[in-house]
């Protein structure tokens, strides 16, 4: 007589590899996933793409009008408007990854209790997302460079000066030199993405059990902004010595993004620390939500 062998199923427990072979295997499912919440998003909407730039946009006359006119922030020689984009457009994007990120289960519960697909495509998708919206303010940001470089009779010349004098511009005349730290930009969105996925993927487990957890997120957001320099340079605000920045894997980005276009001063050294930063963000999100992912379909 045979012997009966039962087997039963359960969910691994404790710490999961990250399996990113499998979500690889998806990535069909990652692109049309993407492309429908983009088609969704901007779908009967009058202004349609547009809406990607109008908020970062009116944040930064808001900001220009406040900083610059009442509160008198200096930005050197450098029109504030341009400098205060400069620094919302990779924040924008950072933002948007970690939030989209946060609410990409709880949005998706229904789907998510109905199919078995890897998880990590979700957060994957709102970068994608998120990215898309970039390029559209990320081109008017090079827009304004452009128009501001129609005031000079000079030739351009990459890497190493662009004189440019508008109407808006203060005196001296500001100078635009187009570092070669433009080369670096994949490293500077790279490094955007690993920061905000990782945030987006700790507190996305967390909100799937606690719904306050959406909340603080939005708090260390806010206050993230407040000691990232966006509105002001590091040669006006160094908190801490510029440990701040060097630990706030924003900070090098933004600065990066100022040194690549504006031709503002290269990031410090110590800021290396902040790409460092951002991988672990990225590892202990990925591991963190790995290790709930079982138990996620229990608590949506």
């Amino acid at each position: 007589m045979s012997k009966i062998v039962t087997t039963v199923i359960t969910p691994p427990r404790g710490w999961q590899a990250l399996n990113l072979i499998e979500v690889w295997q998806y990535r069909d499912l990652l692109w049309v996933w993407a492309r429908s919440q983009i088609t969704a998003r901007y779908k009967q909407s009058l202004l349609g793409v547009l809406w990607a730039v109008i908020n970062p946009l009116v944040s930064m006359l808001i900001y220009s009008a406040v900083f610059s006119i009442l509160a008198r922030f200096p930005a050197g020689d450098v029109p504030y408007a341009l400098f205060v984009f400069c620094g919302l457009v990779p924040w924008t994007f950072f933002a948007a990854c970690a939030l989209g990120g946060m609410t990409s289960l709880t949005v998706n519960a229904g789907i998510i209790k109905k199919v078995y697909f890897p998880r990590l495509i979700l957060p994957f998708a709102n970068v994608a997302m998120s990215l898309f919206d970039f390029l559209f303010y990320f081109g008017i940001l090079l827009i304004f460079i452009v128009v501001h470089s129609l005031f000079t009779p000079h030739p351009f010349l990459f890497g190493d000066s662009l004189i440019a004098t508008t109407a808006f511009a203060v005196a001296p005349p500001f100078v635009i030199h187009i570092t070669w730290g433009v080369v670096l930009l994949p490293l500077f969105l790279l490094q955007t993405m690993l920061a905000g996925i990782g945030i987006g993927l700790i507190f996305g487990a967390l909100d799937a059990q606690f719904r306050d957890a959406g909340r603080i997120l939005s708090v260390i957001i806010n206050v993230g902004f407040w000691v990232t320099p966006i509105l002001y340079n590091t040669n006006q605000i160094n908190l801490l010595g510029g440990w701040v920045n060097a630990l706030n894997p924003m900070a090098g980005v933004v600065m990066g993004f100022r040194w690549a276009f504006l031709g503002l001063d290269a990031p410090p050294a110590n800021v290396l620390l902040s790409g460092i930063v951002a991988i672990a963000l990225f590892l202990m999100g990925a591991y963190y939500f790995k290790r709930v992912e079982t138990t996620l379909m229990d608590v949506l």
